[in-house]
């Protein structure tokens, strides 16, 4: 988990209101994350 700012992403869908205005799903993604992302490793690190 990592810590973001979200600002430049929500000035990014500020920017396409269209795709936005009428999607519950990221605004309620948006809203469970806060301001924390989860990511997941796709590869294990070779030494």
């Amino acid at each position: 988990m990592i810590e973001v700012d979200r600002s430049r992403q929500l000035a990014a869908i500020g920017c396409h209101f269209t795709q936005s205005a009428d999607n519950p799903v990221l605004w309620r993604r948006l809203e469970l994350l806060g301001d924390r992302e989860y990511l997941r490793w796709l590869r294990r690190s070779v030494p």
